[in-house]
């Protein structure tokens, strides 16, 4: 997906989200259900194109993003584009 962002980028902390109250349980949501989210960007982004975009960070470690027109539709999940 192309929203003009740079390849390999570092957030601030303040920017992120944490989604987990207890960090010590990460050995076991990466066993149980890895597809976990674990933190995401606070806010989303507006892109180039109109559309708003958040970062997600996995359990597994995979970071994935979701692209929407509708900015409250990035309050839950992850997934690609929805059009």
């Amino acid at each position: 997906m192309e929203c003009g962002l740079p390849a390999r980028m570092e957030w601030p902390k303040r920017e992120m989200d944490p989604k987990m109250s207890d960090p010590s349980q990460l050995g076991k949501i990466m066993d149980e259900a890895p597809e976990t989210i674990i933190a995401r960007l606070r806010d989303p982004i507006p892109t180039p194109d109109g559309r708003w975009l958040r970062v997600y960070a996995l359990a597994d470690g995979s970071v994935q993003q979701k692209s929407t027109e509708d900015r409250m539709k990035l309050s839950t999940g992850i997934g690609t584009r929805d059009n």
